[in-house]
């Protein structure tokens, strides 16, 4: 016995095609934007000069002005995203000596040559931000709980420099500040 089959077609509505409003009054460049890889930042003529003497420094190091400028606005909390630092950076003022002491650091670790200082800064532009304190700190932790030294410790800050600005420890037990966390390491 043979039995037909008629199957029910149903139209579902779909949503709308998304349309772009087109560009918007931002889109165009200005005076006083610093264009990065991906995001603009936007910098008062009265920053400028503290900026370029840190974006002059950074290029010694073999970074181009783009990466430089990048890295800038992600240590000082400039820029749109500023995930990592959580509030607690807001636009400060760029410093040439507080990079100068980051740089010092990484040398003291053992990260001496500029090129490597300029991949942790590439990988990590936080890293310029930081305090000597508290990168201090981490070193001693690593130093202590994984029993690291010398030329295994550089490695290990240059495979994954983020360690050097980690603030909590949740030992499995998520707290919920992952990006700042030695579970990452």
């Amino acid at each position: 016995m043979h039995t037909a089959f008629t199957a029910r077609v149903v139209a579902i509505p779909l949503p709308r095609p998304f349309r772009c409003a087109g560009p918007g009054p931002r889109s165009r460049a200005r005076g006083g934007l610093l264009r990065g890889s991906d995001k603009r930042i936007e910098v008062p003529e009265s920053v400028r000069p503290q900026w370029d003497a840190c974006a002059e420094a950074l290029e010694v190091l073999g970074l181009e002005r783009k990466d430089a400028d990048k890295a800038i606005g992600s240590a000082f909390g400039w820029g749109k995203k500023k995930k990592y630092w959580q509030g607690a950076k807001q636009d400060e003022v760029p410093d040439v000596q507080r990079l100068a002491e980051a740089l010092e650091f990484l040398s003291s670790v053992g990260i001496a040559a500029p090129e490597d200082q300029g991949k942790v800064v590439k990988d990590f532009p936080q890293v310029l931000g930081l305090s000597p304190d508290l990168m201090q700190h981490n070193v001693n932790k690593l130093k202590q709980a994984y029993r690291m030294k010398g030329s295994v410790l550089a490695s290990s800050v240059k495979r994954k420099p983020k360690v050097l600005g980690a603030i909590t420890d949740c030992e499995g037990d998520c707290e919920g500040n992952c990006s700042r966390c030695f579970a990452q390491f």
